[in-house]
């Protein structure tokens, strides 16, 4: 089957689905990395905290965060848990998003340590 012959209302509605779902993820992920980084230790907030310093919007974050000590401790085992929640689960989308949201809780207190 070609490209030509998939109706385009079709390709535009499941464009719009993928959009959507990826906003959610995004969503998700900055959410809880921001909570997360609420209860993690000085030496794991800071040190993703400072990962991302100076850091363009086209470096892999998901890898950094891979990268971590905290990924092997703890953080794989509760994506294992959140990827059960989605039908199809974007570990790099969510890795990025729950990198920024542990950046913005880092950037909010770490002028007050």
């Amino acid at each position: 089957m070609s490209e030509e012959s998939v109706p385009r209302d079709v390709v535009e509605r499941l464009q719009a689905e993928k959009r959507e779902y990826e906003k959610e993820l995004r969503e998700a992920g900055h959410k809880d990395g921001y909570e997360t980084a609420k209860e993690m230790s000085y030496p794991e907030l800071a040190g993703l905290g400072h990962s991302t310093e100076g850091l363009d919007r086209r470096v892999d974050r998901a890898e950094i965060v891979r990268e971590s000590s905290c990924y092997d401790d703890w953080l794989k085992e509760s994506l294992e848990s959140t990827a059960k929640d989605w039908h199809h689960f974007d570990e790099d989308i969510y890795l990025s998003s729950w990198l920024e949201g542990v950046t913005e809780f880092w950037l909010s207190v770490c002028s007050q340590l």
